[in-house]
């Protein structure tokens, strides 16, 4: 069959795109386990991390020849980036293998600087981004056995988000001869807890089966800002 009736082509844009990209990280971790008592673990670790990247998108315009020209985009983070996490722990342990309390502190903070240039004939279109993240967890649980063949299990554990975002913008439009610049900027907050207590009982029936039954009530606190 014959295709009729062909749209005629409007506009063709004729290009060559070169990216570079490179990347650093470094990270460190360390972590020990060491007994206060024959019963009591105390279990620590961190880890640091530091991450660059840095992009060059180059962009050759060949045609059509009112647009001909080289645009230019690097993105490049900050050299004060870094993530550093963290977590203690309490492990009480005793002859009944069935009976245990634990106890745990996690943070992670970590920020994040970035910034992208257009670089595109005569001016440069800039944004920077501004990331921190704040976050605390803490976890707890106690378990013990009733018989042989019945545990409880009760506990708590909590999550909390304290991250900001900041991010400013510039743009270039371009209409005929006219050339206008805008800019602007965006700040984000968002706070977040979350409390969490839990009861759990499981019985055993056979080797094979077992019975488990469980009760939360969780609390959930947000404040967004923007």
């Amino acid at each position: 069959p014959s295709i009729t009736n062909l749209p005629s082509i409007t506009n063709l844009i004729d290009y060559d795109e070169n990216n570079t990209n490179k990347k650093n990280n470094y990270k460190l971790r360390l972590g020990s386990d060491y007994y206060l008592t024959d019963h009591l673990l105390l279990n620590a670790e961190v880890n640091y991390s530091v991450h660059q990247t840095y992009g060059d998108n180059i962009r050759t315009i060949n045609a059509p020849l009112e647009d001909a020209g080289i645009v230019s985009t690097i993105t490049n983070d900050d050299e004060d980036n870094f993530d550093i996490e963290g977590v203690v722990g309490l492990i009480k342990s005793y002859d009944n293998p069935d009976k245990e309390f634990s106890f745990f502190l996690s943070k992670d903070y970590e920020a994040d600087n970035e910034n992208e240039i257009l670089k595109a004939l005569a001016w440069d279109d800039t944004t920077n981004f501004e990331e921190l993240i704040n976050m605390t967890e803490i976890d707890i649980l106690y378990k013990f056995p009733i018989n042989e063949k019945t545990i409880i299990e009760f506990g708590y554990d909590g999550l909390f988000n304290d991250n900001t975002e900041t991010s400013d913008h510039m743009l270039t439009y371009i209409n005929e001869e006219q050339i206008d610049h805008f800019s602007g900027s965006n700040d984000f907050g968002y706070k977040r807890s979350i409390h969490g207590f839990f009861f759990e009982y499981s019985s055993k029936i056979s080797d094979r089966w077992s019975i488990k039954q469980g009760l939360r009530y969780e609390q959930v606190n947000k404040d967004i800002s923007f």
